[in-house]
């Protein structure tokens, strides 16, 4: 049920299961089905999580917390414990971010005009994530002509499906005017990355450089910059107000 993209094909997926197993009157799973909402992926996956699921953020939470003390430690030594790991994490990311200012990512594929993009604006573990979508997208064709979508001439459809014969066709809707794209995986719109679908599409309409709406401002390499510069205006005015 993880893998519906649609609620049609929720359902249908659901009722086949149903049907198949005789579970039309099984209580534990007619209850599951009206709390579809909180559960199923098909009803948001066009809610932005980064990609994190609330199992792995639990699991990332214990891990800390088991390295700060244990059911024996006193709370001064978890406290202290925490902090030190808290410090170990200002430091991995103070390096993270002077790799960003002063070095540069190695690229896959040479002078690729939307790597070299992604390259000056993603910090370098955002790209190495596009990156493996862009060179994924190799992997992409054409499953039928692309078509005019609905009555609109400037939006064009394309089905996308990889070359592994058990993958999946996907819809994508491509804006020459704007070059906005949109893509049945709804990939972007949960983790925030273009998804290798759409960038075969970028690929075939010779698009060059990531259009705006789709580089997000937690993913660009001068995002602290930006943040502290904004935090110092509000200083700034907090101090001005106080003075008054």
């Amino acid at each position: 049920m993880t893998y519906c993209e649609s609620e049609d094909e929720f359902e249908v997926t659901w009722k086949y299961m149903i049907d198949k197993y005789n579970f039309s009157s099984h209580k534990w799973l007619n209850e599951m089905y009206k709390l579809k909402k909180k559960w199923a992926s098909t009803f948001s996956n066009r809610r932005f999580s980064a990609g994190l699921l609330d199992t792995l953020r639990s699991e990332a939470t214990n891990s800390a917390l088991k390295k700060a003390g244990n059911k024996m430690s006193s709370l001064y030594e978890f406290v202290m414990n925490y902090a030190k790991i808290q410090d170990k994490w200002r430091v991995k990311e103070k390096v993270e971010d002077t790799c960003c200012r002063h070095g540069r990512p190695a690229q896959i594929l040479k002078n690729h005009p939307l790597l070299i993009h992604a390259a000056d604006i993603y910090t370098i573990s955002i790209y190495q994530f596009f990156q493996i979508e862009l060179v994924n997208s190799l992997n992409c064709h054409q499953f039928e002509p692309p078509s005019c979508h609905g009555n609109d001439w400037n939006l064009i459809e394309v089905k996308v499906k990889s070359h592994d014969e058990n993958s999946r066709v996907r819809h994508v809707v491509f804006n020459k005017q704007n070059h906005e794209i949109k893509c049945s995986c709804h990939k972007f719109e949960t983790v925030g990355i273009l998804c290798k679908h759409a960038l075969m599409v970028f690929n075939c309409m010779n698009v060059t450089t990531l259009p705006k709406c789709y580089i997000l401002k937690r993913w660009m390499k001068n995002l602290r910059n930006r943040l502290n510069s904004t935090l110092k205006s509000v200083e700034a005015v907090l101090v001005v107000m106080y003075l008054r």
